[in-house]
This record gives C-alpha cells, structure tokens and sequence, in this order.
C-alpha cells in the first residue's frame, strides 16, 4: 500500500495539543524535537491549519510529525504496510472513542490484500 488510508476525520489534528502536552514523555530524542518544533499549535489543542473540512491547509509541506510515510522512515520501520495498518487501528479506536460517524472508520480488511 503506497498511502495511508486517511478518512479525514480531523482528530489527530484536532488532538495535537494533547499529544505535544505529553512530549516530556517521549524517550526518542529525534522524536521529541519533531514534537518540540511543531509550529502550528493553537490554545485550545488544535492545529491552527486544520481548515473546516478537516484538510490540512499546508498538506504538501506539512510537518514530518503529521507525514504517516515520513514517520515510519525516521523510526527506521521497514513493513509500511504494518505500520499503516497499526495507525489505522490507532484511528478507529479515537474515531470509535470520539463516537464520531462511522463513515470515517478506515477499513482494516485492505491491509491484509496490500503489498
């Protein structure tokens, strides 16, 4: 599978500030300073580029922290295909936790017939 599977629910980015509240947890130092140089944090958690239909504003140069396939490269991870299928998994659990639509769920089944 080349891309990951994004519904474009918008949680991750409405999360963030969550995530980079529990940056003092992170033991991977390369890891801690992508979260450390986030730019678009907002006071009330969510990224300030997320537009209203869930896209991202600077998609194309979004932050290495906010690019699935870029993240896999810098923890040194080989099976894209498994780490997407995890981040998948990751997903339905925050879409199912958030009880938004069941629409955004991202079919777990297409990981098991990717290459």
């Amino acid at each position: 599978m080349e891309n990951f599977p994004c519904t474009s629910c918008g949680l991750c980015c409405k999360i963030v500030g969550h995530v980079l509240a529990d940056v003092d947890k992170v033991t991977d130092p390369v890891i801690k300073q992508l979260f450390n140089d986030f730019p678009y944090e907002t006071t009330d958690g969510v990224c300030s580029m997320l537009q209203p239909d869930n896209t991202c504003a600077v998609y194309d140069n979004r932050p290495d922290m906010c690019n699935i396939k870029t993240m896999s490269k810098i923890r040194g991870i080989t099976d894209l295909n498994e780490y997407y299928k995890i981040n998948a998994q990751i997903c339905n659990s925050w879409i199912q936790l958030n009880k938004l639509d069941s629409s955004y769920l991202i079919n777990l089944e297409q990981f098991n017939h990717a290459k």
